[in-house]
């Protein structure tokens, strides 16, 4: 259960070892920026969370920024805008644990960018971490709606929802 007693979104994949919890404010966030119409452009952020010992519960989410370039088809986060969230949130207490962002489509997929830019976050960055998550929010509201994946220097595997609940909007 999130501290709201609302249920939280967990995926899996035993290939990994562990779970990813996604608390409920990140749900909403991330539902909240849902590319529902043409004139949406890609959004995205960070994902920074606490790692236990079976699982990685993500308990916070970035983004959009003002200076991120965005279009409908694609997204580029401001770079030193990230180096600056992930000190101030490992300063708190919590790791960056991967990266989120939309698609417009109902039921996403990643795009050879997407793969290459966690691959290449992943063997360029100082961390505790066997992966990286990453997020990808499409247009649907079924529970398949997300993609999510775990990566590493060398490969993706996909996470599937075990148990989920998906938001409406605030």
């Amino acid at each position: 259960m999130g501290l709201t007693g609302e249920r939280t979104a967990r995926f899996s994949n035993g290939r990994i070892g562990w779970d990813i919890l996604i608390e409920p404010s990140v749900v909403r966030h991330l539902m909240h920026h849902r590319q529902l119409l043409s004139t949406h452009p890609e959004v995205g952020g960070q994902l920074f969370g606490i790692l236990e010992k079976f699982r990685v519960r993500i308990t916070l989410a970035t983004g959009p920024r003002a200076d991120d370039k965005r279009s409908r088809f694609s997204f580029f986060p401001c770079r030193s805008r990230e180096n600056t969230e992930i000190k101030e949130c490992f300063d708190a207490g919590l790791h960056y644990v991967g990266d989120w962002h939309t698609h417009p489509q109902k039921k996403p997929s990643p795009s050879s960018i997407d793969f290459d830019s966690m691959t290449d976050c992943f063997r360029k960055s100082k961390h505790q971490l066997s992966h990286f998550i990453m997020v990808i929010v499409g247009q649907d509201d079924s529970h398949d709606r997300w993609w999510v994946s775990a990566h590493d220097a060398k490969r993706t595997i996909r996470l599937h929802p075990t148990e989920t609940i998906f938001l409406p909007p605030d």
